[in-house]
């Protein structure tokens, strides 16, 4: 998954999927415009997954008419895997806080209830990835020692909205391994009070579902010259099949 991935021209799409296959991976989606980044999702599996574009049915172009979000439903494992590049909480422009926070919460629903409802699928049993520049660090070990915690990234409204996301059910598979560590994603100026010190958090995730299994993940640095991002390579164990008792009818 990518994100932050921005095209001017549709040869340029093409382009990116042809370069991307030549690294293996068979199936490539993007979702974005050429005013402002998306996301990619590019997998290796042999299955071809249905690609679910932003979030329909949510009227997500009447709160923020970007193209942020990406799914790919893969029927075998089963699973969904969510890229997501969230808006980011800029208190200085005038409207934006709410205009940013109504459509995290929309994402929010999208991830409850309509995730599973596009699908035309049961819920029970399917397994979720949600991956991408989620923009919230939760805690002071998700953010650099000189960082102003008071800043877009770790406001504590920003946290209200991403504990509703994690209490659906979901693990933050980075702290779930290292409930110690002290290591940030995202490196930037803005974090800092004078403006002038590069200073980071952590605020690229990847979530996982309750019946995946983390198995290791790790922030791998990347030079400052591609992105003021670090990578995250996350192993997890996906069940392939979950046998469920049938659902109880209610009685009228």
């Amino acid at each position: 998954v990518l994100t932050e991935v921005k095209t001017i021209q549709r040869k340029q799409k093409a382009m990116i999927n042809t370069f991307i296959n030549n690294l293996g991976y068979q199936h490539v989606a993007i979702n974005c415009d050429h005013t402002s980044g998306g996301v990619l999702i590019a997998s290796r599996l042999d299955e071809e997954p249905k690609f679910i574009y932003d979030m329909p049915h949510n009227n997500i172009e009447e709160i923020y008419n970007e193209k942020r979000c990406l799914t790919a439903v893969f029927s075998e494992l089963p699973l969904n895997v969510v890229a997501h590049y969230s808006p980011f909480y800029n208190v200085d422009t005038p409207g934006r806080t709410e205009q940013v926070e109504k459509y995290r919460q929309t994402f929010n629903e999208f991830i409850a209830k309509d995730l599973i409802l596009n699908n035309r699928q049961p819920g029970r049993g399917r397994n979720t990835i949600i991956t991408g520049d989620l923009q919230v660090a939760m805690t002071t070990q998700d953010i650099s020692k000189n960082c102003n915690e008071n800043t877009p990234g770790s406001l504590p409204q920003e946290k209200d909205i991403f504990r509703e996301l994690l209490s659906q059910g979901y693990t933050d598979v980075f702290r779930r391994l290292h409930p110690n560590k002290n290591e940030t994603t995202c490196h930037s100026k803005y974090y800092s009070k004078t403006g002038k010190d590069l200073q980071s958090k952590r605020i690229d995730h990847i979530l996982t579902s309750e019946r995946i299994i983390p198995l290791d993940c790790h922030i791998l640095p990347v030079p400052p010259t591609l992105s003021d991002h670090s990578a995250i390579h996350a192993t997890l164990d996906i069940p392939r099949q979950t046998i469920l008792p049938p659902l109880k009818r209610e009685e009228k």
